[in-house]
């Protein structure tokens, strides 16, 4: 197996793997069941991403305070 093929297995195999994803989550119900689902996909969102220079509390309340301050 080369490079080449590897690589493509792995695309096809993750395209494969959310679809089976997005399957058991349409057929969950429960709010425990999306939880679970959904909580590996959410770690990993947390872990790759910078964390956030705001929590973007003071721009709404700047947002909120204009249309007060003309």
């Amino acid at each position: 197996m080369t490079l080449k093929d590897y690589i493509s297995l792995i695309k096809r195999s993750g395209e494969k793997l959310n679809q089976i994803r997005d399957s058991e989550l349409r057929a969950t119900t429960s709010f425990v069941g999306v939880f679970e689902a959904m909580s590996e996909p959410f770690a990993y969102a947390l872990q790759s991403q910078p964390p956030a220079a705001s929590s973007g509390l003071v721009e709404f309340q700047r947002i909120i305070t204009q249309p007060l301050r003309k």
